[in-house]
């Protein structure tokens, strides 16, 4: 690794003392027009084949070096050309795989990748984000963007400008920001931490922002949890800070963030969400597939709805409506209907099913339903596209004017408009039969056009 007039250069098979292949660290300085050495760094703690020097990275006057057994990182400050052991950083995770396999540092932060990291699923791998500066993000207002995975913090020399927002008092706090980059569900927690930590989130850029939810307990020992819905392009921040107990006795010290997406909560046809007419945000970006392959969801020669989430809608009223996501979506979609509330089986066929009925790759089906008889909607996408959108369902009445359900149109349905007048609805069964979205003269213009009409 290079920076300035400085070279480190890792040795990892030297022997120190009698430990072969320990490994030890040369720096070089620049220095008259040649290169000097400056000092030889041997492994602090010595063992055959731990290959002390594996990687290293220079930032300003900070060298950090990998081992590989045990798998740890130390952290060198140089002070009058004396680097010096500061700080040692372990394996998050405590699991035997890669860490420190490869190292960047700038500044005051550390990337530290882990090809074979087992957080999520086994050698599926991680990178983590480390800093030594933690008086950087001690204000609302100069949070520390965070990704996903997990970084260590401290919270012993901050400051206190905000509250838990509902989960006890807390005192000294750091703060960090996540900007949602796929809706779905989401769980954010400080695991692996020293003390008693309690964990706000607020929404907005403003400070502290809309207040979303709290924690103090809810993780291993007394460690935070928060688990939910986050929808794309959310500008989350996120508060860390300690108990208060009284009487001064507020907790602090060494904590780990982790942040880490997880399959929706509707990602299984068992767990479908409920759904209503009008929009609602969704995400397929860590989903799985539990749904069969459909011939009548053949596009391109790929009849599985991939990455599905699931949901169970309820018609309020006999109707024909229009499913779709399309002007809303940043993958390539699929949407299948299911015409029974049961999970469907291999044998049974959905209703319909759409890929690209419109220009952005997005999806659209029309079905005819009836009242109180409840359908599956099934959400994916083609091959192993996955991605945000917002689903979208309109209710158009088969028989316009009907409001009430029951033939023929008449004096029920003009009771369902003014027992609704004047409201903003979305639905067949509102009192809203001209689709507006508004309940007022142009239904009743609708009824009394429609008047007596038998209905189906």
């Amino acid at each position: 690794s290079t920076i300035g007039d400085l070279v480190a250069v890792g040795a990892r098979l030297s022997t120190v003392g009698t430990n072969t292949s320990a490994g030890n660290v040369t720096i070089f300085r620049f220095s008259a027009g040649s290169w000097v050495r400056e000092q030889t760094i041997p492994n602090p703690t010595p063992a055959s084949v731990s290959f002390f020097g594996s990687s290293v990275a220079l930032s300003g006057n900070r060298l950090i070096v990998s081992a590989s057994s045990p798998e740890t990182v130390y952290v060198y400050t140089e002070s009058g050309g004396v680097w010096t052991l500061t700080d040692t950083i372990e394996d998050p995770d405590g699991g035997f795989s890669q860490f420190g396999y490869f190292l960047a540092a700038d500044g005051h932060n550390t990337l530290i990748c882990d090809p074979a990291d087992d957080t999520l699923v086994a050698n599926n791998g991680a990178a983590y984000v480390f800093t030594a500066d933690e008086n950087g993000n001690d204000s609302c207002n100069s949070p520390r963007s965070v990704g996903f995975g997990s970084l260590i913090g401290c919270n012993i020399d901050a400051t206190t400008d905000g509250v838990s927002g509902g989960c006890g008092e807390s005192g000294k706090d750091v703060w960090y920001s996540l900007l949602v980059p796929c809706t779905g569900r989401y769980q954010i927690d400080t695991e692996g931490s020293t003390f008693d930590t309690v964990l706000s989130l607020y929404e907005g850029v403003n400070c502290p922002g809309n207040f979303v939810e709290c924690d103090d307990d809810d993780g291993a020992g007394s460690t935070s949890l928060i688990d939910r819905n986050l929808v794309k392009g959310q500008y989350i921040k996120i508060r860390v800070a300690g108990y208060d107990f009284g009487g001064g006795d507020v907790r602090n010290g060494t904590f780990v963030l982790n942040v880490t997406p997880l399959a929706p909560f509707n990602d299984n046809c068992a767990n479908a969400a409920d759904i209503t007419d009008g929009s609602t945000p969704y995400g397929t970006c860590n989903a799985t597939t539990d749904g069969f392959a459909e011939n009548l969801c053949n596009f391109s020669g790929d009849n599985q709805v991939n990455n599905d989430i699931w949901f169970t809608y309820r018609p309020l009223c006999t109707s024909q409506i229009t499913i779709s996501n399309c002007g809303t979506t940043d993958y390539d979609s699929k949407i299948a209907v299911y015409a029974d509330s049961d999970c469907p089986s291999a044998a049974e066929n959905p209703i319909a099913c759409d890929d690209d009925a419109c220009f952005d790759h997005a999806s659209r089906v029309v079905v005819n339903v009836t009242v109180n008889h409840t359908i599956k909607i099934r959400v994916g996408g083609f091959s192993t596209s996955t991605g945000s959108g917002v689903l979208t369902i309109t209710p158009a009445p088969i028989c316009p004017g009907d409001t009430d359900g029951v033939s023929p149109v008449g004096i029920g349905d003009i009771a369902v408009i003014i027992q609704n007048w004047n409201s903003d609805v979305i639905g067949c069964a509102e009192g809203d039969p001209s689709g507006n979205g508004h309940v007022g003269l142009e239904d009743v213009a609708v009824i009394i056009q429609n008047w007596g009409h038998a209905c189906p």
